[in-house]
């Protein structure tokens, strides 16, 4: 008699485990041998014990919980159904591993898969659920660690607004206060390989005419339920073994390396991945087709610390794969960056990158498998324009320290996706600026980020950081400039306040400490408390997530004493001719404030919890201005005459306060907040500004000044502010590509002036519109940087539609 089940020797049929080795309960006990007279004793006396003891309970008034899910008496609570109302799976059920089999048909676009979910459940139910969305399932039964014979599934459930399906169980699993059950889902299903760039699909991409075809896989965020059924939320983090059955002129690839390859039929393999980390459903992934690659191996021969080889590949279709040189050496330089900084290896054994011909992201960071829009990551060997090297470079960082986090810590749910991409945004920055110093990519982070972000965080419709998500359709909503940007844009202002040494710090013990599991902002706000022993940090901080937009902060002389200034914060709106007097929406803020005196210069720091304060600047003072280095998350405004004189001396301060100052005079003034004659001295000066933030902070304001101006009845007033800004432009044919940022400068410029230009004979428009002929009519390569002035010129000026035909063709 087998002692743990209570069972005989015959154990019945059970599915084998493909983690066997790991199971001990599959050790069975051997069956005993003796005269048929002591086994037939043997049976009747067991039986005569078990009769008894179900007596004795009956008549002392107990009931005895014979199901065989948990062990002694017990009486189990009522298990109503679960709500097929709900959008979030319950978290008392809990998956540990997949084990993944896919047969993809390409030409049916279907897919036969098998697979094993291994669970835990705590507490009693006769439901299981989990996601599975446009899938049939075919099969689907319930085995338990414990007992021999498996759970049968009455019926399933399907409810399609929340892509869940309900495993309704013919028998209750009990479980008892403090125990759990074990087991595992043995589903057998088909799911569809769509053409939308979703889920698992069909790629395609031409070779002499010819299509050819990829198998891609794109899950976030809510997108693995299509592919095969699973817990796909964030938080419900498992290890996944992958084996994908393929056609032998195909390759594959996953997370994890090849850990076995063997045919099974004629013309058909099984490719069988090594087991990943435990990783959450959307950052599975796989590509299945013809594929070339370079590759190069990332090892630290020169250092003591010992660090595993590992195989670092872009992967492109085939004949493209000479364009990835940049982006390979970029890669292995940015990697090495990220493990020293964050002082954590990146813990895969291998990382390809693939390049696709059409991917709904530009990028996914798939963990040890990371996709990228092949535009985007791939650079033809004779184009040395600085636009496409940085583009090439920031999103490569973008998605590698996603490896970091993202990968290695996730956050709990997508209301706390800032903690995904705030990173990544801001270390697609900050890691670029560390492998490119002379790109000053810090300064053009102000410039692009988080003047973008102030923009978009002062309309009507804005949200906060974390928002309150519940149903699937508002996830998307949420990969904005406010979760990128804003989050990226308050981390830099954090670090500016911490110091760059303590912020590292702290973020090297926040990765270890969470490593391989969930986060949420508050672990963030006490990492950053203990590094700073300040526990009063994590107060201050939550208003900077949990509140939508940020302050203007004005800043006035106290009336009859000119040594002291007034410091207010409101809620600044683009909108509203005055600010928002939102009494319950206050900001903490470290204000970085220069003073300019007659015989000095200092910048001191104010602390500002409240919703005024007052500041001694001292006598004799000639300008000040509140957010020196514009660290700080916030507009700043001032009276008519500190305007005039930060105007008067705008030639006087660095790259950062330039911009800052040139950005909020024309966001202030197109809310109705200041006159545009009290901007004219910033945009004046223009003309001699020759670093590419600067100008990158005026374009879209001066944009939309034109776009304001414009009156289809009378367009005097609009050729004037046309006129005006074409004056104010430097000469940029002579601008070479002597370095990287008059490269950038250059683009931009002539883009900007493409875009205001109205007549083709101008000197702008002349010169761009003749690199244009020549290349329609010669094939002559276009300069670099130059190609989208040159196309915009060519589809705006050159003839009917000719012009525009040839450009929409290419």
């Amino acid at each position: 008699i087998n002692a743990e089940y209570g069972g005989g020797c015959n154990m019945g049929s059970r599915l084998d485990d493909p983690r066997e080795e790991r199971l001990s309960f599959f050790e069975r006990t051997p069956c005993a041998t003796g005269p048929p007279l002591s086994r037939t004793f043997s049976i009747i006396a067991t039986f005569v014990f078990f009769f008894s003891m179900i007596c004795f309970f009956i008549l002392v008034g107990f009931r005895v919980n014979l199901n065989p899910w948990t062990e002694g008496v017990f009486t189990p609570p009522d298990t109503p159904s679960l709500n097929r109302s709900e959008w979030r799976l319950p978290t008392w059920i809990q998956p540990s591993f997949y084990t993944i089999t896919l047969e993809p048909n390409f030409d049916g676009l279907t897919t036969h898969g098998s697979e094993i979910i291994h669970i835990k459940i705590t507490k009693t139910t006769k439901e299981i659920v989990l996601h599975a969305s446009e899938i049939t399932i075919q099969n689907v039964t319930l085995y338990n660690r414990k007992v021999s014979n498996p759970i049968h599934i009455k019926s399933i459930d399907t409810v399609e607004h929340s892509g869940m399906i309900f495993l309704v169980l013919e028998e209750t699993i009990v479980v008892k206060p403090d125990s759990f059950f074990e087991g595992w889902l043995h589903i057998t299903f088909n799911s569809k390989i769509n053409t939308v760039l979703r889920g698992f699909y069909r790629s395609k991409y031409y070779k002499n005419g010819i299509p050819y075809y990829l198998g891609v896989s794109q899950f976030e965020p809510i997108d693995a339920r299509l592919a095969f059924p699973c817990f796909d939320e964030p938080g419900f983090k498992a290890s996944f073994n992958l084996s994908l059955i393929i056609h032998e002129n195909e390759m594959a690839l996953s997370n994890m390396p090849v850990a076995s390859k063997f045919k099974i039929g004629p013309l058909r393999w099984v490719w069988h991945f090594q087991e990943t980390p435990k990783m959450s459903t959307y950052l599975l992934a796989w590509v299945i087709g013809q594929l070339d690659s370079i590759n190069s191996t990332l090892n630290y021969p020169d250092i003591t610390k010992e660090l595993p080889a590992r195989d670092i590949r872009i992967w492109t279709v085939p004949g493209h794969s000479h364009e990835a040189t940049f982006a390979l050496s970029t890669a292995l330089d940015m990697i090495r960056w990220y493990e020293g900084y964050f002082d954590i290896p990146y813990p895969l054994p291998k990382m390809d990158l693939v390049a696709l011909p059409d991917f709904s992201f530009g990028a996914m960071e798939n963990w040890g498998l990371l996709l990228f829009r092949q535009d985007l990551i791939l650079k033809k060997v004779d184009d040395t324009s600085a636009a496409k090297k940085q583009d090439v470079a920031t999103i490569l960082a973008h998605e590698l320290a996603h490896q970091w986090f993202g990968n290695l810590v996730t956050m709990k749910w997508w209301s706390h996706l800032w903690l995904n991409e705030g990173f990544a945004t801001f270390f697609e920055y900050f890691c670029t600026s560390q492998i490119f110093p002379d790109w000053e990519m810090m300064t053009q982070f102000l410039a692009k980020e988080e003047e973008n972000a102030l923009l978009f965080d002062s309309i009507e419709h804005t949200h906060a950081l974390e928002v309150d998500i519940q149903r699937p359709s508002e996830i998307l909503g949420v990969f904005d400039p406010i979760t990128y940007n804003k989050g990226a844009s308050l981390l830099r202002m954090i670090s500016s306040n911490m110091g760059m040494p303590k912020f590292r710090n702290s973020l090297r013990h926040f990765l270890n400490q969470f490593k391989y599991s969930n986060i949420e902002t508050q672990y963030l706000w006490e990492a950053f408390a203990q590094e700073t022993q300040n526990p009063e940090l994590p107060k201050y901080l939550e208003p900077w997530t949990s509140q939508p937009g940020y302050p203007l902060i004005k800043v006035t002389p106290e009336l009859g004493d000119d040594r002291r200034v007034l410091i207010t914060q409101h809620q600044f709106s683009l909108y509203h001719s005055t600010p928002v007097n939102n009494t319950e929406n206050l900001w903490w803020l470290e204000i970085p404030m220069a003073i300019k005196t007659d015989t000095n210069y200092r910048v001191q720091t104010l602390l500002m919890f409240s919703r005024s304060m007052e500041l001694s600047i001292g006598p004799n003072v000639v300008w000040y201005k509140a957010n020196s280095g514009q660290t700080g998350f916030f507009r700043a405004t001032y009276t008519d005459l500190t305007w005039r004189r930060l105007g008067g001396y705008f030639i006087a301060f660095n790259v950062e306060d330039k911009a800052g100052l040139i950005n909020d005079a024309l966001v202030l003034a197109r809310a109705g907040l200041l006159s545009y004659e009290l901007v004219t001295p910033f945009v004046s000066r223009l003309h001699d500004q020759l670093h590419p933030s600067v100008w990158t902070a005026a374009l879209k304001e001066l944009q939309n000044v034109a776009y304001m101006s414009y009156d289809s009845s009378n367009t005097t007033c609009y050729f004037s502010v046309l006129n005006y800004f074409q004056s104010i432009i430097p000469d940029s044919r002579n601008l070479n590509n002597r370095t990287h940022l008059l490269s950038l400068l250059r683009t931009r410029v002539l883009n900007f002036a493409v875009d205001i230009e109205t007549r083709n004979d101008s000197t702008v428009a002349s010169y761009l519109l003749g690199i244009f002929i020549d290349h329609m009519q010669n094939d002559h390569a276009i300069p670099d940087g130059l190609r989208s002035a040159v196309f915009k010129a060519g589809a705006k000026f050159y003839g009917e539609e000719e012009g525009y035909n040839y450009v929409f063709n290419r």
